[in-house]
């Protein structure tokens, strides 16, 4: 048995889109600038604007994932317990809702309850837990930087094939 696959990220993928639409249609606006002022408009600024939003999101997505290995690389990690899983009905991948893990953890120094989420996953992570605790790796710093540790809350598994 396997973790279930992860999700990829929605914010990175619309910046792949962006990006490769930009850099087809703003080499055509430049070239199409002499020919008339409304191709290099409607191509080459178009293009422009995609390019640059698409540049944004894959660097906010890059930061993301900077961000959870070095949460998970520093190892400073809190046991937190596991409230619910669900479907992220904001995000549709191939048609589907991807499954969240969504824990929460009390905080024993000043008593508040901090909740977290899990990346998208593919596939029903029920399967895959053996408890209903999980960790997760946080920043104590700022607790917005963390990352949901799914195969620490997984049995020892064995794929064979």
């Amino acid at each position: 048995m396997n973790n279930p696959r992860k999700a990829p990220s929605a914010v990175m993928l619309v910046g792949i889109i962006f990006t490769l639409i930009g850099a087809v249609f703003l080499p055509i606006g430049i070239f199409l600038r002499g020919v008339d002022g409304l191709f290099f408009f409607a191509f080459g600024m178009v293009g422009a604007v995609l390019l640059g939003i698409g540049i944004a999101l894959l660097i906010v997505s890059s930061r993301r994932r900077r961000v959870q290995r070095a949460v998970t690389e520093k190892g400073d990690y809190v046991i937190a317990r596991i409230t619910g899983i669900s479907r992220d009905m904001n995000v549709t991948i191939n048609g589907v809702h991807p499954y969240i893990i969504e824990c929460s953890f009390r905080d024993p120094d000043n008593g508040i309850t901090h909740t977290f989420r899990s990346e998208n996953l593919l596939e029903d992570p029920s399967p895959y837990l053996d408890s209903d605790e999980i960790r997760v790796y946080i920043n104590p710093d700022n607790l917005d930087e963390y990352s949901v540790d799914l195969p620490s809350a997984a049995g020892r598994t064995v794929v064979h094939h």
